[in-house]
């Protein structure tokens, strides 16, 4: 076998057909009618699903990717450049067939839409990487639009990672969109997936992004659930999914220069007086423009303008007295401030402050459930929170570091989340940022632990989406009290342009709820796996 493969994985798998069903009728039966009816006139690309049933809505929208990729690959080959592909890179033992097999399986599914995809393997038969051949990986990145990691937690796993990051430290990597599928023998093997998550973190401040579902864990003996390894496959349908997105839109060159919005002035020249002026970022006049526009769009349809939820985590909050508040309450109200001069409406809950319900979590009540239940009438703040996390387009979550984690009452709230997961995924198609204080080690670990839930519940991560801040500052000498801290304005500035290029455009993450255990409309597809 040649270390690169061009489009030598096997044939693409052939859907099987399903039974269709109603996706209204079906969400129904797990979320309550008040609920419902809000979350779909928020969201009325989800209301018009009810009007067709899963098998049509599928191939709508695989036909609807084919195309997007067929025309970009148009534009390319007039352009003289390289049609869309992805990369497939295989590092773990060469018996490791689920790993492998879940790669090849993923890369049938971009072939399905007319991606391009190549494969390479970087280790040697006991598993250990190869530099040379890592080194050709790296290089097939460099030329690739996205490309899916596939690795196994057996010996090389950390040692390919980091050969693979001091290859690719100085290249420009931003725009591209990436995928990993890591999978294990057993539960010990938990401690060997920090390298797996680094490597994700590392990718993300290269500019890259990472979709929803495209950052999975499996066993390799089959522990998990089949939805979980039918995912992983589906991995190739996201990856060209992201690039057909990211080719046309703005975010793209953002990615590029991420501190395009850093400064809230600019000086020009006045050519009359000869000297400097300054003016208003123009690039961020245009970004409040678009937020205007879709917001316009959805005034005309009835429905609440973009928003965006704060999640504060920490016990420092006093409502109406900032002085009294903590270093990530105030960051908060610096990052909601540029939010609103974009034109998002923005939402502050300080989570120690209500009343929630712990949740044994088994078995996972749905909504419906949880509102027949006596323990949903103790825990009205869970259920008012409810309604607020369908309704938010963007959640950012704050914390503190305590003990290497977040806080008691931030992880309370996220174990009372999977009701959304058990109706239907409904925290997808939404983004998320993170603001983390810290006098302690653990800010980084406490951020990836939340983004590693997010990827799961199908949210779009902010590209630059995280302000990680250690307590090294008088407390009268924050400089994020300033309006025109660079971090908050870079989180503000991308999670819009998330929102709008990605989630708010036309034909874009929608999704079906209420269909069955994972709801993802691309995998509503049965595929023999």
């Amino acid at each position: 076998m040649s270390s690169i493969e061009k489009r030598g994985w096997g044939p693409s798998p052939e859907p099987s057909k399903s039974e269709p069903r109603d996706f209204r009728e079906a969400a129904k039966e797990i979320i309550p009618a008040n609920l419902l009816d809000l979350y779909l006139k928020q969201y009325p690309q989800i209301a018009a699903l009810g009007e067709e049933p899963i098998e049509g809505y599928t191939e709508r929208r695989l036909s609807e990717l084919r195309n997007g990729i067929e025309e970009e690959n148009k534009r390319r080959i007039a352009d003289g450049k390289e049609p869309v592909s992805i990369s497939g890179i295989h590092a773990s033992t060469r018996d490791d067939t689920f790993s492998r097999s879940i790669l090849e399986k993923a890369s049938g599914r971009a072939r399905e839409v007319g991606v391009r995809t190549d494969l390479i393997e970087v280790s040697d038969e006991e598993g250990y990487p190869d530099k040379y051949l890592v080194k050709e990986a790296a290089e097939q990145i460099k030329t690739s639009d996205g490309f899916i990691i596939a690795t196994h937690t057996e010996r090389g796993n950390s040692m390919f990672m980091s050969m693979l990051q001091h290859e690719l430290e100085k290249v420009d990597l931003a725009g591209k969109t990436v995928g990993f599928c890591h999978s294990f023998d057993d539960a010990e093997e938990d401690e060997k997936f920090g390298p797996a998550v680094r490597a994700q973190d590392f990718f993300e401040s290269k500019g890259c992004i990472i979709l929803p579902y495209t950052s999975m864990f499996a066993h390799s003996k089959g522990a998990n659930e089949p939805w979980v390894e039918k995912e992983m496959i589906n991995n190739g349908f996201y990856i060209a999914q992201g690039i057909e997105r990211i080719s046309r839109s703005p975010l793209q060159e953002y990615l590029k220069n991420p501190f395009l919005f850093d400064e809230r002035n600019t000086r020009k020249l006045n050519k009359e007086t000869g000297k400097y002026e300054a003016r208003e970022n123009p690039e961020w006049i245009k970004l409040r423009g678009r937020v205007q526009t879709a917001n316009e769009k959805r005034e005309s349809e009835e429905r609440k303008p973009l928003s965006v939820l704060f999640l504060l985590g920490g016990a420092g909050f006093a409502e109406g007295i900032p002085e009294q508040w903590g270093r990530g309450a105030r960051i908060s109200k610096v990052v909601a401030k540029n939010f609103e001069n974009l034109g998002f409406m923005t939402d502050t809950v300080h989570l120690p402050s209500l009343e929630i319900a712990p949740t044994s979590g088994n078995p996972n009540p749905s909504l419906v459930e949880i509102k027949k239940s006596r323990a949903g009438n103790k825990d009205a703040g869970m259920e008012k929170l409810y309604k607020k996390i369908l309704l938010a387009d963007i959640i950012i979550f704050s914390s503190p570091v305590r003990w290497g984690v977040y806080t008691d009452a931030l992880k309370r709230m996220i174990e009372r989340t999977t009701p959304l997961e058990v109706s239907g995924f409904l925290l997808e198609g939404k983004a998320m940022g993170t603001i983390i204080t810290s006098g302690e080690a653990g800010a980084k670990e406490v951020e990836l632990s939340l983004k590693q839930w997010a990827h799961h519940n199908g949210m779009f991560d902010i590209p630059f989406g995280s302000i990680k801040q250690q307590l090294t500052y008088k407390k009268d000498e924050y400089p994020e009290l300033q309006e025109k801290y660079p971090d908050a304005r870079r989180v503000a500035a991308f999670g819009a342009s998330t929102i709008i290029d990605f989630l708010e455009r036309e034909g874009s993450a929608t999704k079906a709820i209420g269909t069955k255990a994972h709801n993802h409309p691309l995998s509503t597809i049965e595929y023999e796996i």
